[in-house]
């Protein structure tokens, strides 16, 4: 019951934050964001990136002393390593590493190439 509110208060937000949007982009918006729309395999691409991006979240509060996120990293870790799913190995072998690095350390390594 209550995930179910939860989902729904999430829903209206994401549809609220969508009408903001220049008109012509509510269609394209909208297929994203309607499950009931999307084919299985954007679905899956989707949850994937939110994945990743919980994952990238306990790193950063691990890298900043929050050792909090311990089990969390570990686990969504785990979760992730087992998908297959060559984008979610690509995109955690090819620039996970640069969520890690400053500014300065991107700018630098940009500018060496």
């Amino acid at each position: 019951m209550i995930t179910e509110s939860y989902h729904n208060i999430e829903r209206q937000a994401v549809k609220e934050l969508v009408k903001l949007l220049p008109d012509e982009l509510h269609e394209d918006f909208n297929y994203f964001i309607d499950e009931e729309q999307q084919e299985q395999e954007v679905r899956e691409i989707i949850k994937s990136a939110d994945i990743i991006s919980a994952y990238l979240k306990c790193q950063y509060e691990l890298n900043n002393g929050n050792n909090e996120f311990t089990i969390a990293a570990r686990t969504i870790e785990e979760k992730l390593n087992s998908y297959d799913a060559p984008e979610v190995q690509y995109f955690m072998d090819v620039f996970v590493s640069s969520y890690e690095m400053t500014l300065d350390d991107l700018l630098k390594t940009e500018g060496n190439s």
